[in-house]
């Protein structure tokens, strides 16, 4: 599952088939070319740059995304009144943060390069519920404006919560399709494939 995001974003290379985005082929691009194409990544654990301030992560997402610095001022705008908590934290440095805000700030840093489609992996992972509720709230929002997500998570509810779709990955192919609704009424998919039973 990680790798198919890392795949998108040129981290990995593709040994066939093709990735396009509004007709524009993205596979054989550099990595640093395809947030420019509308495709923003948040990695699984962060890695935010820790010694720079929350401010200067975002501002690098930015400049990373269509638009570059011209755009990043309303851009910033956007993603702090998602994340408003980080409008206190802008001075403070990436390590000083708690993982949810870390969190936050990774979805941030992406967002702030304007995508059209956001790759999310495992967002919740390692933080309390609270902030996961946060991160699932703001995912919705993300969703319900019209950005397109691929979110690999492997928290169930999380996943069922936000989703339109699920798809179960087995040895890096695709096994399963199924609606949210759907695995609620049977949830036999989610036991054979990630064999756990909604929690919720």
């Amino acid at each position: 599952k990680t790798t198919t995001i890392r795949a998108i974003m040129g981290l990995v290379d593709n040994l066939r088939g093709s990735i396009r985005i509004d007709g524009t082929e993205l596979a054989g691009l550099a990595p640093h070319r395809i947030p420019g194409h509308g495709v923003a990544y948040v990695p699984q654990g962060r890695r935010l740059f820790p010694e720079m301030t929350v401010e200067e992560n975002l501002h690098l997402g930015a400049l990373a995304g269509r638009g570059g610095a011209g755009a990043s001022g309303e851009r910033l705008a956007g993603v702090l009144e998602l994340f408003p908590v980080l409008k206190e934290r802008m001075h403070a440095p990436a390590r000083s943060l708690s993982g949810g805000q870390q969190q936050m700030v990774a979805m941030a840093r992406a967002l702030a390069s304007g995508p059209r489609v956001l790759l999310l992996d495992e967002p919740t992972e390692g933080l309390q519920p609270s902030i996961v509720s946060r991160i699932l709230e703001a995912i919705s929002e993300l969703r319900a404006s019209g950005t397109a997500l691929l979110l690999v998570e492997q928290k169930v509810d999380a996943a069922l919560a936000v989703a339109d779709r699920i798809a179960f990955i087995e040895n890096g192919q695709i096994r399963e399709y199924a609606e949210p609704e759907s695995l609620v009424r049977d949830p036999e998919p989610l036991i054979r494939y990630v064999g756990v039973r909604r929690t919720g």
